[in-house]
């Protein structure tokens, strides 16, 4: 007679993650992560999301993927990594520019309601 009680079981068979190590798991990931990499070269805006998302999947290629799978997942982490710091440094460098500009409006407005 078994032991085990059936929740226990169950919540065994839930914590194995080699099920979806797989290669076609590493091979789905790298596409996405392809796939993002070029959508975040048409978009017109400093958006490092699109990079983030790009590393976690590659992070999921590299655990699942074979050796090839695996370099290539490492160098699009790389990309990844590399183009969401150059986006974070855009955005913040826009930003600012956009409080340079801001700022002898802001004063020149506080200067005309003194003399009011």
């Amino acid at each position: 007679m078994n032991s085990e009680h059936p929740v226990q079981k169950s919540s065994r068979r839930f914590f194995q993650l080699d099920v979806a190590r797989s290669p076609s798991t590493a091979r789905v990931a790298i596409t996405i992560c392809v796939v993002i990499f070029v959508a975040a070269g048409f978009v017109a805006c400093n958006c490092p999301g699109f990079f983030v998302v790009m590393g976690i999947f590659s992070v999921v290629a590299f655990w699942a993927g074979t050796r090839t799978q695996r370099v290539i997942a490492g160098i699009l982490f790389v990309l990844g990594i590399t183009g969401a710091i150059f986006q974070f440094r855009a955005e913040f460098q826009d930003k600012q520019r956009l409080q340079d500009r801001i700022r002898p409006v802001n004063e020149a407005k506080k200067v005309s309601e003194k003399s009011k």
